[in-house]
């Protein structure tokens, strides 16, 4: 049995997932207003709903940090988020939203439209999901999908 809460003689009881559906039901609203993603509470998980708007490359650990080293060189990022014990999670927003994908390295596969990826804050059972890299748009612009797929064939064929 999961222990959801401890009791403390002076403080009374902290219910732990209170705090936590708390905290997913807060960074629901903030992913909305800093990204403009509709994100949602499912179970004990806040997740994205991937669709033509907004894509998931999933990649090997050494190809996303990679790819976030060549971007950054070209002053650009974009978000990865880091699921324990899985593949590391490229966020594309395509500028043209027809949902054609271009073509990528036999490592890296887009996840299907309606998959739902989990989001920091969110802690699965191998530990907490967390952003390989900034997430929030500081002033630094975002590839198109096609340059990520030129930066990915580019690094995928030098490591062959």
């Amino acid at each position: 049995m999961v222990q959801t809460s401890i009791v403390d003689s002076e403080a009374g009881s902290y219910d732990f997932a209170d705090d936590t559906s708390n905290q997913l039901h807060h960074a629901v609203h903030q992913y909305l207003l800093e990204l403009g993603w509709t994100t949602k509470v499912h179970g004990s998980e806040l997740v994205l709903e991937l669709d033509n708007d907004i894509w998931g490359l999933q990649m090997p650990t050494e190809v996303a940090t990679q790819l976030l080293s060549e971007l950054a060189g070209r002053r650009l990022s974009c978000p990865v988020v880091d699921i324990p014990g899985r593949w590391k999670v490229v966020l594309v927003e395509p500028a043209d939203g027809t949902g054609s994908t271009p073509s990528l390295p036999a490592s890296v596969s887009r996840i299907s439209s309606g998959a739902w990826v989990p989001l920091p804050p969110t802690v699965t059972a191998r530990g907490p999901v967390r952003w390989m890299s900034g997430h929030e748009p500081h002033g630094v612009p975002r590839p198109s999908a096609a340059m990520i797929a030129e930066v990915l064939g580019r690094l995928v064929r030098w490591q062959h």
